[in-house]
This record gives C-alpha cells, structure tokens and sequence, in this order.
C-alpha cells in the first residue's frame, strides 16, 4: 500500500514539474575599463558594494529573509551601475538550467507576453529565485527590461527586470 502512495507522488512530482516551464539564470560578465583610474574606481565599487550587504547586520536591524534578498538585490544592482560608471562594460547573461526543451521567448511583443509590461500592471516578479507581488512602475526599456516597483517596499529596491522574471500573479 504505501509503495502505490510514493509510486503516486512519484508521478504528480514529474508531471508538476513538467507544467513549470523552463527555470533560467541571469548571470552578469564584467569587464575592467581600461585605465588605471577606472579599475581603481572599480575595486571602490566592490568596497561599496560589500559594506552594503552587511548593512542588515550592521544596523542591527531584524531584517526577513525577504527583505534581506531584496536588499542584497539592490545592492548587486548598485554596484553594477558603479562598475559601469568607473568605465567597465557590464554584459547580462540569461541562461537556461532546466527544463529547456522549450524555446524561451524573448520579444516583448509574443502572445503570452502582451501586455504584462505595462505601467500600473501588477505582476509577479522574480529577485533571487523567489517571486514577489509588484507593479510596473514604467515603460519597458529598449533592451527589453521591465521597470518594477516591490509592493511593500521603498522606491529604492525599484529595478529593472528581464522579461523572464516577469509573471502574472498567481
């Protein structure tokens, strides 16, 4: 009896995991500016960028788990924006790691995508492998990139988001 329940659960697992769709990763590749000033700037950046992610801690604020993903997302973003105002090219990287029998779709003009960039849409949006209820607060950017605002946070988490982590609400 119980090797027909887990022979069940079996199944129900590889069928829900069949309806999820493909999982991606964005990654980013940087590239030193060419001076020695830029890659001194840069180095400055990283500096920045580490004080920021311990800021939860050193504040001594309770931060949830939450808050802590949002606010090292911020964080990341800032110091990209450093980097590429020191003179560095920073270059997005999204790459699919599992379920990739499907073609991903990257217009923001396909079917399943109409519309859901579009100022005051509320969505769903994707920060560290978690999905948090947003609004779009924008046009969607030249590169494809949705604008975000995180419904419960401060305008300082705002970003901009590729497509793909960009969902209906559920």
């Amino acid at each position: 009896m119980r090797l027909w329940r887990y022979a069940v659960l079996a199944m129900v697992a590889v069928v829900l995991q069949g309806c999820l769709g493909p999982d991606y990763q964005t990654t980013y590749q940087f590239t030193p500016p060419r001076s020695a000033e830029g890659r001194l700037c840069t180095s400055q950046c990283q500096q920045i960028r580490g004080y920021c992610r311990e800021s939860c801690d050193n504040k001594g604020r309770d931060c949830t788990p939450a808050q802590e993903s949002r606010h090292r997302s911020q964080c990341e973003n800032d110091y990209r924006t450093c980097y590429q105002n020191c003179g560095g090219t920073v270059r997005q990287v999204t790459t699919c790691v599992s379920d990739c029998d499907e073609k991903p779709s990257r217009s923001s003009s396909s079917s399943s995508d109409s519309g859901l960039c579009r100022k005051g849409a509320h969505v769903e949006a994707r920060s560290e492998g978690d999905w948090y209820p947003a609004v779009v607060n924008g046009n969607q950017h030249a590169d494809g990139r949705c604008p975000v605002h995180y419904d419960g946070y401060g305008k300082e988490y705002d970003e901009a988001l590729p497509m793909n982590s960009i969902r209906r609400p559920r």
